[in-house]
């Protein structure tokens, strides 16, 4: 199938994250988080705030976290409130990666220690948990409310975790793939971001409601594809392009028999996350 550009010249553009007709994009290179309105045909992009390696971000109700890769520390900001004015929800220590809200569990990847740890929003001040370790080098996770399905990288494999359980142990979801980096789960269909320059870079789908499910591949020859976020039937991709010029862009893809999920537990008008590779990985 064939992909749309839907703005260029973004700055190793890396997370989405949708709020109403609003795509917030983090760009790691220009070392902030901007937005674009997807209604418009040729949308610019509109500064929304600063940060020296903004990563992760996950949107729930009017509030938005979001990572600072290279400060090891989580903030949110209110998006009604002009201007923004972030808030520390948790310092690390590590370098912090992509995000997921779950049942107001902060799920955050740590790719170099192989682990994700949970902090309860429920909880000011709390301090970090070990959720699940063990993994090869995690990118990227989503969850459909009963499962957290995470990207391998190194292992090129998709592994679940049962949220429901105090000391999880990883399943293989599928192995063989070829650099899966961000994930984004749609009703029964999970997406897959496959790493890569162009043009090796590309996006499947796999039916999780199947015991051995195989790979649909979408979009092929995409640059260094991350992430993704749906809006309608139109999923939108993040190629980062170049981590050293502005190169980077969102394009889209029409996609058909779309499945949508009723959880809202990865992309809607109330939270909106996408996994993703580690600026680390390639």
């Amino acid at each position: 199938a064939q992909t749309v550009d839907v703005i260029t010249g973004l700055g190793f553009p890396y997370t989405l994250a949708l709020h109403g007709n609003e795509l917030y994009i983090s760009e790691n290179l220009s070392d902030r988080i901007s937005k674009i309105d997807i209604t418009q045909a040729n949308p610019t992009t509109t500064h929304v705030l600063d940060d020296p390696f903004p990563l992760g971000m996950v949107i729930d109700g009017n509030e938005l976290y979001y990572s600072s890769y290279s400060s090891g520390k989580v903030y949110k900001a209110d998006l009604t409130e002009t201007p923004l004015s972030p808030q520390l929800v948790v310092d690390v220590s590590w370098y912090t990666s992509i995000l997921l809200i779950v049942d107001n569990q902060l799920f955050i990847i740590d790719d170099i220690g192989g682990a994700i740890v949970k902090v309860d929003l429920d909880q000011p001040n709390s301090d970090p948990t070990i959720f699940v370790q063990g993994l090869s080098a995690p990118f990227g996770m989503v969850s459909d409310g009963d499962f957290l399905y995470v990207s391998e990288f190194d292992a090129g494999r998709i592994s679940k975790v049962d949220l429901s359980q105090p000391n999880p142990v990883p399943t293989t979801v599928i192995t063989g793939l070829d650099l899966p980096v961000g994930l984004y789960l749609n009703g029964n269909f999970l997406y897959v971001a496959y790493g890569g320059n162009f043009p090796n870079g590309k996006i499947g789908r796999l039916d999780i409601s199947q015991p051995d499910p195989t790979v649909e591949v979408l979009a092929t020859g995409l640059h260094d594809p991350q992430l993704c976020a749906f809006s309608g039937l139109d999923l939108y991709i993040v190629e980062a392009g170049s981590h050293f010029d502005p190169t980077g862009k969102i394009s889209k893809l029409a996609i058909t028999q779309a499945v949508f999920s009723p959880l809202g537990t990865v992309c809607d008008n109330v939270s909106t996350t996408l996994g993703g590779a580690s600026p680390t990985g390639g």
